[in-house]
């Protein structure tokens, strides 16, 4: 990686990509914030793995992150050990393109299934992602989404059997995009800014997430979400 980040925060670490990503990261920050959904006596061999491939200091928090009091609880706790984040990782993906929003039954209360529950989820956050971008122009931070291509891992044996390629090759795209020189609200796609899911630049369906966004997330963060369409 060319560029040296202080603090960095890591979502999914404990598995797949996430913990090949993490692995790599070890030896770039000073401290590396890791959040997984599993109890910390679950993950102890991982997280002792993370440790020794590097000098960064590890610290690992545990959420559910179907429910928002965890995140908000985990957030608060990385809020208590760093007073800045100067990288934050929460991996997207090109399946975000089979899928549609559907504001009617956001909680998939309908017609779920695995996939269409992780595309849908992937949908929201390319689209985050871009309206994020607009929110912070102009202040230095940037915003990147990305796919990190077809890999095996566990997520993905679970719901297409456990095809593509070693997770270290989704860290390495991962990592590329955590220093690429692109535009803030870029997606990226096999390293190159490509254009989303017509879905992603909808005016409709940026304002109707945003509102969706402050209904739910406006009592865990102590003033409404902003974004800009």
């Amino acid at each position: 990686m060319r560029a040296r980040f202080r603090t960095v925060v890591l979502t999914g670490a404990t598995s797949g990509i996430g913990e090949a990503t993490a692995l790599r990261l070890a030896g770039v920050p000073n401290r590396l914030i890791l959040l997984g959904g599993e109890s910390e006596e679950d993950v102890a061999r991982t997280l002792q793995r993370i440790r020794r491939a590097g000098a960064a200091r590890v610290n690992y928090f545990a959420a559910d992150f179907a429910r928002l009091a965890e995140v908000a609880d985990a957030a608060a706790r990385v809020r208590g050990l760093a007073t800045s984040i100067d990288l934050l990782i929460n991996v997207g993906s090109s399946a975000h393109r089979i899928e549609h929003f559907h504001f009617e039954d956001v909680d998939l209360e309908h017609d779920y299934s695995p996939v269409s529950a992780y595309a849908r989820a992937k949908l929201a956050m390319v689209t985050w992602s871009s309206l994020l971008a607009g929110e912070e122009a102009g202040t230095g931070i940037q915003v990147v989404a990305l796919c990190p291509g077809l890999n095996d891992t566990p997520l993905s044996a679970a719901m297409t059997g456990g095809i593509g390629g070693p997770p270290s090759n989704g860290a390495a795209r991962v990592l590329y995009a955590a220093s690429a020189a692109v535009p803030s609200g870029s997606y990226l796609e096999d390293d190159q800014v490509v254009a989303p899911s017509s879905e992603v630049v909808d005016t409709a369906n940026r304002s109707r997430l945003t509102a969706l966004f402050q209904e739910r997330l406006a009592s865990f963060a102590g003033h409404p979400t902003r974004a800009t369409a």
